[in-house]
């Protein structure tokens, strides 16, 4: 749930997305239509974020959806669809933006950064190899702190720091010997 800058709440559920009119006490429904490429891409939302840039990024069981705000413009980016550097994962979990205004998405394979000006996609996937990769996929939550530190929950990885200079990830996991470590 969240306000945008009309005043609308918009709500996402697993029937689309509500735009609630408090004032007027009117609902307006956004759902999936089977063969109009400017609907959402799924009904089930998993996610909702405003940026800086007042666009309403939408993340649902079959990709992302950017919504320009205030016309509700939708531009879906869903699975299978070729960006720069490989195809956009099928379910995304959890929206954020950086302070550069790069997207970062969390979905059932991993980590994810959109720039949106050019359209590049990358991706930060587990490496079993690599401890400085995503501690594990899927990414569960995306957090952006005040110093503009980038944390990534996942699933049994830990939580993760993304290191911007050496674009690459610090872990922080639970340690049954140190009672001092992160809980589990």
């Amino acid at each position: 749930i969240l306000r945008i800058p009309n005043g609308e709440l918009v709500v996402g559920t697993t029937d689309g997305l509500h735009f609630i009119d408090i004032d007027k006490q009117h609902v307006t429904l956004l759902q999936r239509a089977e063969n109009d490429p400017h609907s959402i891409s799924h009904n089930f939302i998993w996610d909702l974020f405003l940026d800086s840039q007042q666009n309403l990024w939408v993340a649902t069981r079959n990709g992302i959806n950017r919504i320009t705000l205030p016309n509700k413009e939708i531009k879906r980016f869903h699975e299978g669809e070729r960006m720069e550097t490989r195809n956009l994962p099928h379910e995304i979990r959890t929206v954020n933006e950086d302070n550069e205004g790069n997207i970062w998405f969390g979905s059932m394979d991993g980590v994810h950064r959109l720039t949106p000006a050019s359209g590049q996609l990358i991706y930060f996937r587990h490496d079993p190899q690599d401890d400085k990769s995503i501690g594990a996929k899927p990414a569960w939550a995306i957090h952006v702190d005040k110093l503009g530190e980038i944390w990534v929950g996942t699933d049994h990885g830990g939580l993760n720091r993304y290191d911007k200079a050496h674009n690459n990830f610090t872990r922080y996991k639970h340690d049954s010997a140190n009672p001092g470590s992160i809980s589990s």
